[in-house]
């Protein structure tokens, strides 16, 4: 497969935008259910490479690169801009995005409601 788009180290440190835009590309890759190597595959780069584009290390490069992990990740293109430049949020662990990944694959409303209502009742137990 051809590469949508190169990467390549930035010439200071990681800024603000290349790490918000890596957070976003690892909180949906999670929630995609996607590991670094199912997205490297899919974008011709190794896990490696995708590794540090989630960290900042490396930028995206290209709008051809930006395109194919929107396109990769079920996602628009601004999706990697929402929020950039307001205040910073704290990025969700992997396991809250697994557990919203999962949560969301119950096919049945009731299910979900129900599996909704325990963990309130687990939380309001802990107070």
């Amino acid at each position: 497969m051809a590469r949508a788009g190169s990467v390549h180290k930035p010439k200071a440190s990681t800024t603000v935008a290349e790490a918000y835009v890596g957070r976003c590309i690892r909180a949906q890759r999670i929630m995609c259910g996607m590991t670094q190597k199912n997205l490297g595959d899919i974008l011709g780069m190794s896990h490696q490479q995708v590794h540090k584009l989630e960290r900042g290390v490396c930028r995206v490069s290209s709008a051809a690169l930006l395109w194919e992990l929107a396109r990769a990740l079920d996602v628009s293109v601004d999706y990697f801009f929402k929020g950039l430049g307001q205040e910073p949020v704290q990025t969700p662990s992997r396991k809250l995005l697994e557990m919203a990944q999962n949560f969301a694959a119950i096919p049945d409303e009731k299910h979900q409601e129900a599996f909704a209502q325990t963990v309130r009742l687990m939380t309001t137990s802990l107070h």
